[in-house]
């Protein structure tokens, strides 16, 4: 036998006297003496060790399930290599083709980011001169803006909801916290992919995720992946192929995937359902963020545009001219409560489709009523409807990222100006069929991005061509 050190006592040797100690503890002092016979043999380092190693077990159990719940499956979610840009909500949102995505919580604090505080009231930032209501104390609206804190937009203010005021019965009041917006955007053609840039920049402050359905032959996803894989705003894209779907139209199919790759929804969480082309105003959606009172599902009526921003059809008195889109708002509690997750139901949203006692508990439980309601008119329209709009497939290749300068007296080069026209000609630009938009304010004319920093997007709104008509 080997020779062993002094004092060592063998695993075997030491259980066989463990053993005798609590036979005779037993015998001498009965159960209360074994107990602490036991223990003594055991050691308080043994106890502590396999206390740890049932520690360690758990935890290890619960970081497995919580991250096969997050996406999917245990095998896709337990990575180790760190993630720099996924979604701040969950840090497992990797592959935004079939990852499920977790809605970020907001909290009170978020208010800060859209008011700022005077002695009795905080101001909505967008709609109030902030020198003015410092000094004055009370919030002093910008033209266009109402309400005791400047939040109420005119095209809200002037709405069959509010009638400036006058409706009775009607509140408004601001929330304590944001709520979340889903744009839930169908795309039928890669080539106008220059909207979907439009949309993700144009919303991407105020949306908390995008789901874009795609139906179409061309390679959409590494377009997105290219574009904005290096962004924030990537992180917050869900998007769902259409073509490998089961039978439906894109629209049901695309409303079937919410439900599917959406997680942690709330009953006011609100969903805004368009097709590329149709963007809704910006001003029009922060209320509906920061603001309760306002029935729903709320329809957008959008100005009709022709080739560009700029300009719409001729015949300015039509009614086609101002566009009954398809474009229009609902929350997830009608969706889900009312509905029944149902895309048909949801896209129609009619009052008659209801019993009036289940409208009454709608509105008892959730504080507001399903009444639809319409937003927009021609002279202030909701937003813009551009699928008539020229639509370039690879814009950044033929023209600057820099350019930004959009006024009439630009510097922009004639050899621009001149690739320009002839693609609205080839679209069958004609001045008789034509006229420009009338500017009440400049902010209505288009999205703001498309007025500061356009870059190659500029041809959406091509001031160097609005008042030349010698060509």
């Amino acid at each position: 036998a080997p020779h062993l050190p002094a004092g060592f006592v063998s695993p075997q040797e030491s259980l066989r006297n463990c053993n005798i100690a609590s036979k005779i503890a037993s015998r001498e002092s009965g159960p209360e003496r074994k107990q602490d016979s036991l223990f003594q043999c055991w050691g308080v380092k043994r106890i502590r060790v396999a206390v740890t190693v049932f520690i360690v077990f758990n935890v290890i159990v619960l970081l497995l399930i919580n991250s096969g719940g997050r996406n999917g499956s245990l095998s896709s979610g337990f990575k180790l290599e760190p993630c720099d840009n996924c979604h701040i909500g969950s840090p497992t949102y990797r592959d935004i083709r079939k990852d499920i995505f977790h809605l970020p919580l907001l909290q009170d604090v978020d208010m800060s980011r859209y008011y700022f505080p005077v002695k009795n009231a905080w101001c909505y930032t967008n709609g109030s001169s902030v020198k003015q209501s410092q000094d004055a104390e009370p919030c002093i609206c910008k033209p266009g803006f109402f309400g005791k804190d400047c939040g109420i937009p005119q095209i809200i203010w002037s709405s069959d909801f509010l009638e400036e005021g006058k409706k009775l019965g009607v509140w408004v009041k601001r929330r304590k916290r944001p709520r979340r917006l889903i744009n839930v955007i169908t795309v039928t053609n890669a080539s106008q992919f220059d909207f979907l840039r439009l949309q993700l920049d144009y919303l991407g402050a105020i949306v908390e995720c995008f789901v874009i359905g795609y139906e179409g032959s061309s390679d959409l996803f590494s377009r997105i992946k290219e574009e904005f894989g290096k962004r924030p705003v990537y992180f917050r894209i869900v998007y769902v192929d259409l073509n490998d779907a089961k039978p439906g139209t894109a629209n049901e199919v695309l409303a079937g995937s919410v439900w599917k790759r959406l997680s942690d929804f709330r009953i006011d969480d609100l969903f805004i359902w368009n097709n590329l082309t149709a963007i809704p105003m910006l001003d029009v959606l922060n209320f509906m963020k920061l603001y309760d009172g306002f029935s729903e599902p709320v329809k957008l009526h959008l100005r009709q545009l022709a080739y560009s921003f700029l300009w719409e059809p001729k015949s300015s008195d039509a009614p086609s001219n101002l566009t009954h889109s398809s474009l229009f708002v609902s929350s997830f509690s009608m969706n889900s409560i009312l509905c029944l997750y149902d895309w048909k139901c949801v896209a129609s949203a009619e009052t008659s489709h209801f019993p009036a006692s289940q409208l009454e508990k709608f509105k008892k439980n959730n504080g507001w009523a399903i009444q639809p309601w319409t937003l927009g008119s021609r002279e202030l329209p909701s937003g813009w409807d551009c699928r008539d709009c020229l639509a370039i497939a690879d814009s950044s290749a033929l023209f600057s990222e820099k350019f930004s300068n959009y006024s009439s007296n630009s510097s922009l080069s004639t050899e621009r100006q001149a690739v320009l026209k002839t693609l609205l000609k080839e679209r069958g630009f004609n001045h008789s069929n034509v006229q420009l938009i009338k500017r009440h304010q400049l902010a209505e004319i288009a999205p703001k991005l498309l007025l500061d920093k356009p870059g190659s997007l500029w041809y959406f709104v091509p001031f160097a061509l609005a008042d030349a008509h010698d060509w």
